[in-house]
């Protein structure tokens, strides 16, 4: 079946799987991607953007079980994937490795009726 989207993500590389085939109406995230981890303005006035991108990926809402395949990536409070995300141009990265940051329940998200509304995971030091 053809995806709808391109969002992927995996232990490696070579593992990465559209986030769309993890299970049943998986739906696409939303979110941003930040090129920098920080931007600066110089005394010139001019932004110089510092250190490695950052991607949140953004859900309305996920069922228990979406959230737990999700976190099964997730050994710790923080594990090294490989994604593919969307950027603010419509095109997609690959990221052989990203840190992925498990969401803070429920200050991150809300527990609503057999799912979580609000989900917000994290990747940092994004790296091609």
């Amino acid at each position: 079946m053809a995806a709808y989207y391109e969002y992927e993500i995996g232990a490696n590389a070579g593992a990465r799987t559209i986030v769309e085939d993890l299970a049943t109406e998986f739906p696409p995230p939303s979110g941003t991607h930040n090129r920098y981890t920080v931007t600066r303005v110089g005394g010139d006035g001019i932004s110089v953007g510092d250190g490695f991108p950052r991607v949140v990926w953004a859900f309305e809402y996920l069922t228990i079980a979406q959230f737990n395949i999700l976190m099964a990536f997730i050994t710790g409070a923080s594990t090294v994937v490989s994604i593919k995300t969307r950027l603010d141009d419509g095109t997609y990265q690959a990221y052989a490795t990203a840190i992925m940051h498990r969401p803070e329940l429920p200050r991150g998200a809300r527990r609503v009726f057999l799912g979580y509304q609000d989900v917000e995971i994290v990747f940092t030091r994004c790296e091609i």
